[in-house]
């Protein structure tokens, strides 16, 4: 059963407990109306060529009644049970009478402001604005430190010389999600709380200095996967995900495969204009803007494993696209070096030979110059608002605002003044979802205001088009 309401804290458990006990603090049991003036969340990243950092959200509270949130009020029964608390804020939607999560994590920071212009007969204060700063599960595992004979493997299986270090060993086929397994497990976050596809490469083993970030050494194993591509992020419900690239380059597939919506509810979402609307009953949106630009070209990659030998072979590990090159000059990818892949593993249903990991990383740069040698459109901003309840868009962008998600995709139609515009042909048209910000005020006592801006890539930047690697057929994602 979903929980109720916009903002709700945990007072009373740690960071860690998997399904702690929520207290809602906009409108109910101790704490009166207006509470909460709302709160703005963000998650995943800009574009498909960054790197996902931590989602943050901020809440603004009015503490005006009883002074509940005073930090040096110790007959307050909230008295320093808010920083570092667990956080839960949702989005109503007033369709389908449902509570939708939009973020989860830790309360960071509380800061204060206090109204000295508003006072009562005895010349106090009567009003103050505090807001709680919010980060989700990516600052927790990146202040995690790994720490010799608590993570990794037993200090009786350490090869000789890394015994002053944590040690994770070669993974077994497909298995990016074991070394995911090892590394939570380390940390302690409970099962429920990470979704890990499987991968479909093994991993090298690797020692990690003594208080190196768990964060690093996820980053490390999904970058093996296929950096970009394969995407590490925290998804609406505040779980740590890892999606292999199957689940970039045929996402409709691997969902089917899946075949279980709490573990990965994806959705393909149809958007446009106010005539694609009518015509289509598309989602509207309100903002559109795109770009071709010379800064996302990429026309020349070099990408390799850990360890090579011998060393001098880096230059066998360079995809160029000479006529990109001769025609919008050298835009390399990013770097894509000393990548823990040890090799790749591809079942009979795949009918792929295996191949060693010095053509599985040499395969992921010629992805991306194949992708990315010629300019495109590239959506620079997409906004979508709050409509009433009664209006006739009200189910498709209601559904929208508060499910859709990192790792979705959309499908935009939009008109161009006397010319083409977006047609909403595919894969054209289509663009994956990368973050999400969002806005939440109240505004009517049966839904609220909600503005969401929308990060998006085209599809074709992460998909699979020229057939580098083999078709999904089922199996490992």
């Amino acid at each position: 059963m979903s929980e109720v309401g916009r903002v709700l804290i945990a007072f009373d458990d740690g960071p860690l407990v998997a399904a702690p006990t929520w207290t809602r603090i906009d409108g109910a049991g101790d704490f009166p109306d207006q509470f909460v003036a709302g709160y703005d969340c963000e998650n995943g990243r800009q574009t498909l060529m960054q790197q996902t950092q931590t989602g943050t959200a901020t809440v603004y509270i009015n503490d005006h009644d009883e002074g509940l949130f005073d930090p040096r009020n110790s007959s307050s029964p909230y008295y320093q049970k808010l920083t570092g608390r667990q956080i839960l804020l949702q989005l109503y939607d007033p369709v389908r009478d449902v509570w939708e999560p939009q973020f989860q994590g830790h309360i960071d920071t509380v800061s204060y402001d206090i109204d000295g212009s508003a006072i009562n007969a005895r010349g106090e204060p009567i009003n103050a604005s505090i807001q709680l700063n919010c980060v989700d599960i990516f600052d927790f595992l990146e202040g995690f430190g790994l720490t010799p004979g608590y993570a990794g493997v037993a200090p009786s299986h350490l090869p000789p010389g890394s015994s002053n270090g944590v040690w994770y060993p070669e993974t077994k086929p497909n298995e990016v999600d074991g070394r995911i397994d090892e590394i939570m497990g380390d940390v302690g976050i409970d099962s429920t709380r990470y979704v890990a596809f499987t991968g479909n490469v093994q991993l090298q083993a690797v020692k990690y200095d003594p208080d190196e970030s768990a964060l690093t050494a996820l980053r490390d194993a999904c970058d093996a996967e296929l950096p970009f591509i394969a995407n590490m992020y925290v998804d609406r419900y505040g779980r740590f995900v890892f999606h292999g690239r199957y689940a970039r380059f045929d996402p409709e597939a691997v969902f089917a495969n899946v075949g279980d919506t709490a573990i990965w509810n994806f959705h393909w979402w149809y958007v446009g204009d106010g005539h694609a609307v009518v015509a289509d009953n598309r989602v509207q949106l309100r903002e559109l803007s795109f770009e071709q630009s010379r800064s996302s070209l990429v026309n020349v990659a070099v990408c390799y494993p850990a360890f090579m030998r011998p060393p001098e072979q880096i230059h066998y590990q360079i995809y160029a696209d000479p006529t990109s090159i001769t025609a919008y000059g050298h835009h390399p990818a990013p770097p894509m070096t000393d990548l823990i892949t040890a090799r790749p593993e591809y079942d009979t249903n795949h009918g792929h030979p295996t191949w060693d990991r010095y053509i599985e990383t040499f395969k992921y740069a010629e992805l991306l110059v194949k992708n990315q040698k010629d300019p495109r459109e590239a959506v620079t901003a997409l906004n979508f608002k709050t409509v009433a309840p009664t209006d006739e868009r009200a189910a498709t962008v209601w559904a929208f605002l508060t499910q859709v998600d990192v790792s979705d995709v959309l499908n935009i139609k939009v008109g161009y003044p006397m010319g083409t515009g977006l047609t909403g042909a595919s894969p054209a048209d289509d663009y994956f979802v990368e973050g999400r910000k969002l806005q939440v005020r109240p505004l009517q006592p049966g839904y609220d205001y909600v503005s969401l801006d929308v990060q998006v890539s085209p599809f074709v930047w992460g998909a699979d088009t020229h057939s580098v690697f083999p078709a999904y057929v089922g199996g490992a994602t």
